[in-house]
């Protein structure tokens, strides 16, 4: 188990915009956020300023809150869990391999349902994300079903997986109480944006904490 503690030392933002890099030019990322977990050494460069006092406020939070932090990576341990974690669409994926085999055909369908609206709204913002009906469509078609995940694809399909592939949210999100009400309010809702029926929205709810409980099992 890596070595954790609760000393985190913070330097002030580093300025290096005015040193250039060993073949003459500027540096891309000139701001540097710096501590120190015990005697470790840890340093993020950015862009700009902003961005560095930014970052730096967000773990100096976390040290006071008194938040462990690993020492080997200098991270919260919190934030170290979601770097590691499954994405949402994998662990979805690994639950549908489990489920699979015993289910009956209109089990196996209802969970991938269930599971499709859910892995369509647990993503991060990112350019060019697909509409609603797209990310549902690969879901159901292509990236849940273990009988299909080795399909061919055309090119618009293609970059509607790539995207949740990148864009789907880490598991961990999910110990936020906020992030379970916003999958439990799209599960709710159907794809023209009316409720959908209580029965519907009963048996999705019920697969999602299936996988939830799978998860905090596994943890």
């Amino acid at each position: 188990m890596s070595e954790t503690t609760l000393k985190v030392t913070f330097w002030e933002i580093a300025d290096w915009t005015k040193k250039k890099t060993a073949k003459g030019k500027k540096r891309p990322k000139p701001w540097g956020v710096r501590w120190v977990t015990e005697k470790k050494s840890h340093s993020e460069w950015f862009a700009n300023k902003a961005q560095a006092i930014n970052r730096r406020s967000d773990l100096m939070k976390a040290a006071r809150l008194g938040e462990e932090f690993d020492v080997e990576t200098g991270l919260p341990l919190s934030e170290l869990k979601r770097k590691n974690s499954f994405s949402f669409l994998e662990f979805a994926q690994s639950y549908v391999d489990m489920k699979w085999p015993d289910s009956a055909a209109k089990t196996r369908s209802s969970t991938v349902d269930a599971l499709a609206t859910a892995c369509a709204a647990f993503v991060k913002s990112g350019p060019g994300r697909p509409e609603l009906t797209e990310l549902r469509g690969v879901l159901t078609r292509h990236l849940l079903p273990p009988t299909t995940r080795d399909g061919q694809l055309d090119r618009e399909q293609q970059e509607v997986v790539d995207w949740l592939v990148r864009y789907s949210r880490p598991l961990y999100d999910m110990t936020d109480a906020v992030a379970v009400r916003e999958v439990l309010d799209a599960l709710a809702t159907k794809l023209d944006g009316k409720s959908a029926a209580a029965t519907v929205y009963s048996r999705k709810r019920a697969v999602l904490f299936n996988l939830l409980a799978l998860a905090v099992e596994r943890s």
